[in-house]
């Protein structure tokens, strides 16, 4: 997959292919992102990641997780969450195993999901890293590679990868005892305050914004603001903004015939300079080099 989708809420946008059976299973590959940065987003499913090679900076909420060929990620449900390609690798590919709670729902059986699934979306974890370093951590990444084979085999039925996931999750129940998890710093008030400034951002970014318009939709000060990017972000606002800006301009260069001027102010640069400057000091290419080379890797 590639760049993802979010809504007004900064959740993802996501459709399982079959609705009686809500999950998914896929290969995530970081070269086909922008920037190869998985943007931040939450969703109100579980997902487990197991990185299958290069290397990943993986985020949850602001805590910074490193990911290694072979280690692996847990999001708790409802979690913000990002990933992005570290500068010692140049590729990443990572199997995503998502799914909703309500698989576990098991008819007239509450007491099961409120004791092993319940507990869990309302505690305070948000997630946690999955390595071998245990023997449960090891069968652990065992299993979810069993579940990628089978998911892949057409002749395996729901009943049997069903079965899979819940010897998943007992391990995972067993693994969380035993590891360190990561646990809410943040509170619902933070927690809604940055969902609010990203999604702002992401359906703004093409306008003239001002720090002022971020801090009314959120319903925060200005000063509020500025102390939430610093600390969520490590940036300053028009930092962030203009990152984001140049990240979709670039996807706009390799994936459309908008002229780069069309491009630039679409993106929310009112000046074409300012922007050639700001994109070459990321790119490394001033923008019209960086549409050539991917069309020229493209006709390849």
């Amino acid at each position: 997959m590639g760049d993802i989708l979010i809504d007004k809420n900064s959740r993802e946008i996501f459709n399982y292919s079959n609705s009686n059976f809500p999950l998914e299973i896929w290969i995530d590959d970081y070269t086909t992102m922008t920037n190869n940065i998985l943007q931040y987003h939450w969703h109100n499913d579980f997902e487990f990641c197991l990185l299958l090679s290069g290397e990943i900076d993986f985020y949850i909420d602001k805590n910074k997780i490193p990911i290694r060929k072979g280690e692996g990620v847990f999001i708790n449900a409802g979690s913000l969450h990002m990933g992005k390609l570290t500068s010692r690798g140049d590729s990443a590919l990572m199997l995503v195993i998502t799914f909703h709670p309500s698989l576990f729902l098991i008819k007239d059986n509450h007491s099961f999901y409120k004791k092993y699934i319940q507990n869990i979306i309302e505690s305070k974890i948000i997630g946690g890293k999955i390595n071998s370093n245990s023997v449960i951590g090891a069968i652990l990444i065992d299993r979810l590679k069993k579940l990628y084979m089978e998911h892949c085999d057409k002749q395996i039925d729901e009943l049997l990868l069903l079965s899979s996931l819940f010897e998943i999750w007992h391990y995972f129940l067993k693994y969380i005892d035993t590891n360190q998890v990561i646990e809410k710093i943040l509170s619902h008030k933070q927690e809604r305050e940055i969902k609010d400034i990203i999604f702002f951002i992401q359906t703004h970014y093409s306008e003239n914004i001002v720090i002022d318009d971020i801090a009314k939709y959120a319903k925060i000060s200005r000063s509020e603001c500025f102390r939430i990017f610093k600390k969520f972000t490590s940036k300053k606002p028009i930092e962030y903004i203009n990152n984001y800006r140049l990240a979709s301009a670039a996807r706009m260069i390799k994936n459309s015939n908008l002229t780069i001027t069309d491009i630039y102010i679409k993106c929310g640069f009112s000046n074409a300079s300012y922007f050639g400057k700001l994109f070459k000091k990321k790119y490394g290419l001033t923008p019209l080099k960086f549409r050539k080379h991917f069309n020229n890797l493209n006709a390849k």
